[in-house]
């Protein structure tokens, strides 16, 4: 049995993917930029979700790996930023 992993996701939502073609478009440049980088402080993405319900073919999920702090966090910290960080 494979150990159980926890991944973040992101909800890439349209309004009417099948009524205008760059709502559809948008998260599939997103996705295609985003496997294209390749630099160790970009994180990766794990998987791709589509829902295959018709009624629902405006939600994508992404997985993305699990970072150990946020942002957020970094930004609020009182911990100047060094080359390390980089």
């Amino acid at each position: 049995m494979r150990p159980r992993r926890t991944y973040p996701l992101k909800r890439s939502y349209t309004r009417r993917p099948l009524k205008l073609r760059i709502d559809a478009k948008r998260p599939l440049r997103e996705i295609k930029l985003h496997c294209h980088m390749d630099h160790d402080n970009i994180i990766k993405i794990k998987d791709i979700i589509p829902l295959l319900e018709k009624e629902k073919l405006n939600d994508v999920y992404i997985a993305y790996e699990l970072m150990d702090i946020s942002l957020h966090q970094i930004i609020r910290s009182s911990e100047a930023l060094t080359d390390d960080h980089c």
